[in-house]
């Protein structure tokens, strides 16, 4: 490594230790994978393959979920974000902005793999769908701890993301998580999208298009043009809707617009409308379900392919 190379390391590494950058905080991402196991588990209570595996094992996935977002070099330099048109985009040559080349390697790692050491590789694999899962890792923004050049619109040395702080917050978000149905859409999506890093792309596109979707009561205003901008062309990252995201504030047609902290967004013809906060817990828990989804979909190819 060059002078130069070590110089930007260590710059890149005073930026980044404070934080790994992670989507959902390690905890969520624990809780996420180990009920993704207990519904698997629920889903294929016949299969011998499945039933065959000790509890350690389980315990591991959820464990290794957990601990990617650990501080550890290959965090710091691979961050995980995804762009639907750029699959590689080094940061000083250092870093890769990019999702799509750890996870590739990852998912080699796995198809290679054999008894226990899958079970660690598979709890990595589920902790990357499960980041595909919030907004801002797929359109994507950038968030994190501070680095030069990275999320100029937005204050702080640290830069939050309120759907990765949300189920921290609001512990009433895993109530009545809806969990029906999960066991053949997630076999479905399994065996429609048998590489690994297709069910990826699949879920980050469930994540787009969730985005598009109006705000309920609000026809004309979706929940992407609320809070985020996408990329310029040949950027990489697009950027937080900051006055809206960080201030509350609305630029309404017919008045001054509402304040997001007081819960409301733009209606019809302009009004302010209000946002209550079941609608944007809804709107979390729907972000929740999809990443249970896509870890059952993960836990079928990788513990119970078609026979």
């Amino acid at each position: 490594m060059s002078r130069r190379q070590l110089l930007t390391a260590a710059l890149f590494v005073l930026c980044s230790v404070p934080s790994t950058a992670p989507a959902y905080d390690p905890h969520i991402h624990e809780t996420i994978a180990a009920r993704a196991v207990e519904t698997f588990r629920a889903c294929e209570s016949g299969d011998r393959r499945v039933v065959a595996i000790a509890d350690a094992g389980w315990l591991a996935i959820a464990a290794a979920s957990r601990a990617e977002d650990g501080a550890s070099w290959t965090r710091l330099v691979n961050w995980h974000f995804v762009n639907r048109s750029i699959d590689s985009a080094p940061y000083w040559r250092i870093a890769e902005m990019s999702l799509v080349p750890l996870f590739r390697s990852v998912a080699e790692e796995l198809a290679a793999a054999a008894g226990n050491d899958r079970f660690e590789l598979i709890g990595r694999v589920l902790h990357y769908v499960e980041d595909v899962t919030v907004p801002a890792h797929v359109v994507p923004a950038y968030h994190g701890p501070r680095a030069p050049g990275m999320g100029l619109e937005r204050g702080g040395f640290v830069i939050k993301d309120e759907v990765d702080d949300y189920p921290k917050t609001d512990p009433q978000v895993w109530a009545d998580l809806d969990k029906a149905g999960i066991c053949g859409e997630a076999e479905k999506m399994a065996r429609a999208h048998p590489a690994v890093v297709e069910l990826l792309q699949r879920v980050a596109d469930g994540t787009r298009t969730a985005i598009a979707e109006p705000v309920p009561g609000a026809a004309a205003v979706t929940w992407k043009s609320l809070f985020w901008v996408d990329p310029e062309d040949g950027e990489f990252f697009g950027r937080y809707n900051v006055p809206v995201y960080d201030r509350g504030e609305l630029d309404c047609a017919n008045g001054p617009g509402g304040y997001f902290g007081a819960e409301s967004v733009c209606g019809p013809a302009g009004r302010p409308l209000r946002i209550r906060t079941e609608v944007y817990r809804d709107f979390v828990r729907s972000r929740l379900r999809a990443a249970i989804l896509g870890d059952v979909a993960v836990l079928y190819q990788a513990l119970a392919p078609a026979r």
